[in-house]
């Protein structure tokens, strides 16, 4: 059964969990778009990075090319706080208004992930504390989606926003995919926002879906649920589908045919290979399931490759969060970039998989002392202790910044996409030399 929808009717159910309840905030003074659209609106194709400190504007503007880079953000609804009255619904939004407002203002487009978050559990695990799910969540995480889309929709920099994060995926600690009626709250959040966003906003709607492998029952049978409660509107209004993709890292690399694993290149291959399957695989097997066809796109919002530093083992075909090397993984970035330069054809005219985005995760590491993330890791821990060495740009100590290759690969990369396109070995090879200098904002 569709949980209530996000138009006339669906505010009527939000409504009846009661006026004194459900709060949207007064809209900041925001900037309002202009007649002249902004210069990324006339891309087809764009990249960007996933998570930067407002002090790494300059490390940002250093990497970006004629367009400015694009900046992925998080924010969520509730977070994984006990106790919390479950029926809240006053959305601040503080942990990430400053952030966007900044980012806004020195012209960098921005993607917004809006996570669907009730504290259904206690971390670690403890029954006595755990929430009883709710049948209002879904409506009350539209609420949600409809107060940030109308807070932070009239900002010309405001590209995306990205409902749930991760949803198909059932870590309670990293994912979406854990939390109950998950599938209609990113129908009724996708109606939400898509619907509350003002008449003249440039920002689009969609949610995110990340690869594990190929095929996948769970995959089919969530895209299936979507299809099924939101219908022909819930497609209607979804403008692009947020793929999150590690080969290698998070996800298993697939053999490239042909190539043989003592390729020099392998990486490279490999990683190109395993993220053209993802895509195809999206698009042609899971997509049609939801009712998403060619208008919508695929925008890869979180992509990367684990390097443990210049002095480390290649771990060319390990899967798991071991690290690979710098060379590894200026490889894994052009392969994974040039599998969804490849895709991206033109949007909605039938060509190519109708890829619009690029996303690497991430722009530079925090600083993590050697033991943090020395192994064996704890699982719980993995994902929030132990990512230093996914970012363009290293941090071997607190406050010094040193680019790595794949800094130099995508900096040329962004530069001229059709030369790095046709000649990515030659690519692979000058990046391997690069040297650049990196540093924060002093203020």
């Amino acid at each position: 059964m569709r949980m209530p929808s996000i138009s006339a009717a669906a505010f009527a159910a939000i409504a009846t969990l009661g006026a004194s309840v459900v709060v949207v905030p007064a809209q900041p003074a925001a900037a309002t778009p202009s007649a002249k659209a902004p210069a990324w609106t006339r891309m087809s194709f764009y990249d960007g990075v996933d998570v930067a400190a407002t002090s790494q504007l300059p490390m940002m503007k250093g990497l970006a090319g004629a367009y400015p880079l694009t900046l992925r953000l998080y924010t969520g609804c509730w977070g994984h706080a006990l106790p919390v009255d479950r029926t809240s619904g006053t959305w601040d939004f503080n942990n990430v208004a400053s952030q966007i407002s900044f980012w806004n203002e020195h012209g960098i487009p921005m993607m917004v992930s809006l996570s669907y978050d009730p504290p259904i559990t206690t971390e670690p695990p403890n029954p006595a504390a755990e929430a009883v799910p709710s049948p209002d969540w879904p409506a009350l995480y539209a609420s949600c989606a409809a107060a940030f889309a109308k807070r932070f929709g009239n900002l010309p920099q405001l590209r995306a926003i990205d409902v749930t994060n991760e949803p198909n995926i059932p870590n309670e600690s990293t994912s979406d995919g854990a939390m109950p009626l998950v599938e209609e709250a990113i129908v009724n959040g996708v109606e939400a926002a898509r619907q509350s966003l003002p008449a003249a906003s440039y920002a689009r709607v969609g949610f995110s879906w990340a690869y594990t492998n190929t095929p996948d029952p769970w995959d089919a049978a969530f895209f299936g649920s979507l299809g099924a409660i939101g219908g022909h509107r819930f497609a209607r209004d979804t403008s692009f589908v947020d793929m999150h993709i590690y080969p290698g890292t998070w996800e298993p690399d697939y053999p490239p045919p042909g190539i043989s694993p003592s390729n020099p290149d392998y990486v490279f291959y490999e990683t190109r290979y395993t993220v053209s399957e993802g895509i195809a695989y999206l698009r042609r097997d899971l997509m049609p399931l939801a009712g998403l066809g060619k208008r919508v796109s695929i925008e890869i919002g979180e992509t990367g490759y684990r390097s443990g530093g210049p002095g480390t083992t290649a771990n060319q075909n390990a899967f798991g969060a071991l690290p690979g090397n710098d060379q590894d993984q200026l490889q894994a970035l052009y392969g994974e970039w040039i599998a969804a330069f490849e895709a991206a054809g033109t949007p909605g005219r039938g060509k190519g998989e109708g890829v619009r985005a690029f996303t690497w995760f991430r722009l530079a590491d925090p600083y993590s002392a050697p033991s943090a993330c020395a192994p064996p890791w704890p699982a719980s821990g993995l994902l929030f202790n132990c990512t230093s060495g996914f970012g363009l740009i290293a941090q071997p100590s607190p406050g010094s910044f040193e680019a790595r290759p794949s800094f130099c690969g995508y900096q040329t990369i962004i530069a001229d996409p059709k030369l790095a396109s046709s000649h990515p070995l030659k690519g692979i090879r000058g990046a391997s030399t690069c040297t650049v200098t990196v540093s924060e904002s002093s203020t």
